[in-house]
C-alpha cells in the first residue's frame, strides 16, 4: 500500500482509517496521515492474527482528542510488526500501542516528537510514545471468557529512534510503558499473577535490578534480558525512559500494588 494520504474532514467518529484483520505480509510505504481529529481508535489497526506488517517511510502528524487514539494500534495475537524510518508527531493517546499477545514488535530509525501544543486537554497529552499492554477485562470463569484474557508476549526492539518531548508534562513524558489493567488472566493452565501486591510495589520502588527483573518474569512472563532490545536511541525532554503502570480494573480487587513505576534502570 503506497502513498495514501489521509486527512480529517468529518465530525463523525470512525474506528480506524485502515483496519487490518487476520492478514499477513502487508507493507505500508509513504503514507501521510495529518490532522485526524475524528478517528476513534487509530490510523492503522493490525488486529486478530495479523502478521508481518511493515510500516516505512511515512508521516503521522496530529491525531486524536482523548487517550484512545493511536497512530498504530495493534491488538490481539500479532506476529511481526515492523515500524521503520517514520515520523510521528502529536497524538493525544500513545503514539504506538501493541496490546495482547504481540510478538516481534520492532521500531527502528523513527522520529517521535511531542510539541506540547496538540489536543484539547492536558490530561491526555503525550502519555507515552510506545505502549506494550495487556488488559484482561473479565475474570475467567470458563471457556466463554477466554476471549477476554490478555497477555504480554515476547520480542520488543527499539533501536536508532529519536524521541523528543518539547515540554515535560509530569509523569506523562515517558517514551515506553509496560501496562496492565484488569484481572489475573488464565492462560489455559494457570492464572498468571498480573495484579501486583504491596510487596511487589516495594520491589519496584526500592528493590535491586535483579529483583525487578525476576518480578516481571514471574508476574508477566517477560524476560527483560531476552525479550527486550533497547539501545542506540536518543531521548530529549522526557522524565525518564521506561515505566511500568498497573491497576486492578473492570471489577478486579487491588492487592496493594497499583501504581506507576520507573523501571528505566532495567536497561543500563
Amino acid at each position: 500500500v503506497r502513498h495514501f494520504n489521509f486527512r480529517s474532514s468529518s465530525n463523525i467518529d470512525i474506528g480506524y482509517i485502515l483496519p487490518i484483520t487476520n492478514s499477513k505480509n502487508i507493507s505500508f510505504l509513504g503514507l501521510s496521515a495529518v490532522n485526524l481529529t475524528r478517528v476513534k481508535f487509530g490510523v492503522l489497526g493490525p488486529h486478530k492474527g495479523s502478521s508481518d506488517i511493515y510500516i516505512r517511510n511515512s508521516e503521522f502528524l496530529r491525531l486524536g482528542y482523548d487517550a484512545h487514539q493511536h497512530f498504530v494500534y495493534a491488538f490481539r495475537n500479532i506476529r511481526g510488526l515492523y515500524i521503520d524510518n517514520n515520523i510521528f508527531e502529536d497524538s493525544t493517546g500513545a503514539y504506538l500501542r501493541c496490546r495482547d499477545t504481540c510478538r516481534d514488535f520492532e521500531i527502528t530509525n523513527n522520529v517521535f516528537f511531542a510539541t506540547g501544543s496538540w489536543g484539547s486537554s492536558d490530561e491526555f497529552r503525550y502519555q507515552h510514545f510506545v505502549e506494550l499492554c495487556a488488559y484482561p477485562d473479565k475474570q475467567y470463569l470458563g471457556p466463554a471468557d477466554q476471549s477476554q484474557q490478555e497477555f504480554f508476549d515476547s520480542g520488543f526492539t527499539s533501536i536508532g529512534n529519536k524521541m523528543r518531548y518539547k515540554q515535560t508534562r509530569g509523569t506523562r513524558a515517558i517514551p515506553y510503558a509496560l501496562e496492565h489493567a484488569g484481572w489475573d488472566p488464565f492462560d489455559g493452565t494457570i492464572f498468571r499473577k498480573h495484579i501486583l501486591s504491596t510487596a511487589d510495589k516495594n520491589i519496584l520502588r526500592t528493590g535491586t535490578r535483579t529483583a525487578k527483573i525476576n518480578l516481571i518474569q514471574t508476574r508477566f512472563h517477560l524476560s527483560i534480558t531476552q525479550d527486550f532490545e533497547i539501545h542506540g536511541n536518543e531521548y530529549i525532554g522526557g522524565l525518564f525512559i521506561f515505566e511500568l503502570e498497573t491497576a486492578s480494573a473492570y471489577g478486579a480487587t487491588s492487592l496493594g500494588g497499583n501504581g506507576r513505576y520507573n523501571i528505566s534502570d532495567l536497561w543500563p
